[in-house]
């Protein structure tokens, strides 16, 4: 009987360490985007007011990263917070 309550507390403490990483992945992939979308804008708008001969590949690059920068920061900001709505709500319990 001993047993069996030993391996249900085991379980149980594998299941809550698997939800505190699965929060801390969520929030490390929001600060990644975050700090991603910094970097694309600051590309973007460097090329933007740029002279000289870059490679097409290179402007097309900046074109999409100049695009695309602000749906990355809005994603890294959802789900950074949505990290930390979920951990505030599992440490009011």
């Amino acid at each position: 009987m001993e047993r069996d309550n030993s391996d249900t507390n085991q379980s149980e403490n594998l299941r809550i360490k698997n939800r505190k990483s699965s929060v801390k992945k969520l929030f490390a992939s929001g600060l990644v985007l975050i700090l991603s979308s910094v970097l694309m804008l600051i590309l973007g708008a460097g090329m933007f007011v740029s002279r000289g001969n870059y490679s097409r590949t290179t402007i097309s690059l900046s074109e999409f990263c100049f695009i695309f920068w602000v749906p990355f920061l809005i994603a890294g900001v959802l789900l950074t917070f949505a990290a930390l709505v979920i951990k505030s709500v599992r440490s009011s319990r």
